[in-house]
C-alpha cells in the first residue's frame, strides 16, 4: 500500500509528466500560519498581477493575504462551508473586488475555467477520505492549471501553538 506522498508524488508525475516543476508539494512539521505564510511568500513570484488563482478547500482563506499582497488580479475561493466562506469576504473586506466566493464541491462541480495558480492548502487533502476522491480533487488540479500556472498543495496540518 502506498502511503500519502508517494501517492501524490507518483500522481502528479502521471497527470504533468514531464513539467513536474509547476507543481510543488510542501510538508512541515506542525506550522503555524505565520509559517506557511512566509513559505509562501518565498516560494512564489514577487508579483501576481494579470494572474487569476483558484483556492479549493478554501475555508476562511487564512493564506489568502499573501496572494493579495503580491497583487494577485482574482481568487476564486472554492469550499462546501459557506459561512465560512463569507468570513473570507469579512477578512478582506478591503480587497472584495479580487474575492470571489463559490460554495460548491470540488468533486462535482464542472469547472469552465483554467487558472494560472491553484492552492490546496492546510492538509486540506484529508477532507477527502479515499485515495480514490485525492485522486479526483489532484486530477482537479491538473485540469484547471494552465499549462504554464503553478499548483500548491501544502499536505502537513497547521497547528497554532
Amino acid at each position: 500500500m502506498l502511503d500519502i506522498w508517494e501517492m501524490m508524488i507518483t500522481i502528479i508525475v502521471k497527470l504533468i509528466g514531464s513539467e513536474c516543476n509547476r507543481m510543488k508539494l510542501l510538508d512541515f512539521l506542525a506550522p503555524t500560519y505565520n509559517e506557511v505564510n512566509y513559505m509562501l511568500n518565498d516560494i512564489l513570484p514577487n508579483e501576481l498581477s494579470n494572474m487569476k488563482m483558484l483556492d479549493l478547500a478554501s475555508g476562511e482563506g487564512q493564506h489568502l493575504r499573501v496572494f493579495l499582497e503580491k497583487n494577485i488580479d482574482k481568487i476564486y475561493a472554492i469550499d462546501q462551508d459557506g459561512e465560512r466562506l463569507r468570513n473570507i469576504l469579512h477578512r478582506y473586506s478591503e480587497c472584495q473586488d479580487k474575492i470571489e466566493i463559490v460554495q460548491d464541491d470540488i468533486l462535482e462541480r464542472k469547472f469552465q475555467n483554467t487558472y494560472d495558480l491553484v492552492y490546496l492548502g492546510d492538509n486540506s487533502i484529508n477532507f477527502f477520505k479515499t485515495h480514490s476522491s485525492q485522486y479526483k480533487v489532484i486530477n482537479v488540479i491538473s485540469s484547471v492549471l494552465r499549462s504554464s500556472g503553478i499548483g500548491i498543495i501544502n499536505i502537513t496540518p497547521v497547528m497554532e501553538r
